[in-house]
């Protein structure tokens, strides 16, 4: 018999990423930090979608708080905040 396929299953989920996705309704200006590296600068649009992956930490600050929502690991976690506000939040969250 060959029985070795459960043996290397743990292992797997060690690399495994966190996932962001930030859907805009408003324009929006967004800046990243991924596991403490600075990361792109991106302008948002309605409609337009994006995807951070990150191992320990994410870092994203954005222009127009209230005008983006986001899914964090497949989870609506909603809006980071008000409309126009500029906010900052760091993945993982408190709880999560």
């Amino acid at each position: 018999g060959s029985g070795g396929a459960a043996a290397n299953s743990a292992s797997a989920r060690a690399d495994e990423k966190n996932r962001l996705q930030i859907v805009a309704e408003q324009p929006c200006w967004i800046s990243s930090r991924v596991d403490g590296v600075k990361g792109r600068e991106y302008t948002m649009q309605p409609k337009d979608s994006l995807v951070f992956t990150y191992a320990n930490s994410l870092e994203v600050t954005f222009g127009n708080a209230g005008g983006v929502t986001m899914v964090h690991n497949g989870r609506d976690v909603g809006k980071p905040g008000r409309l126009g506000q500029r906010a900052t939040i760091t993945f993982p969250r408190q709880g999560e």
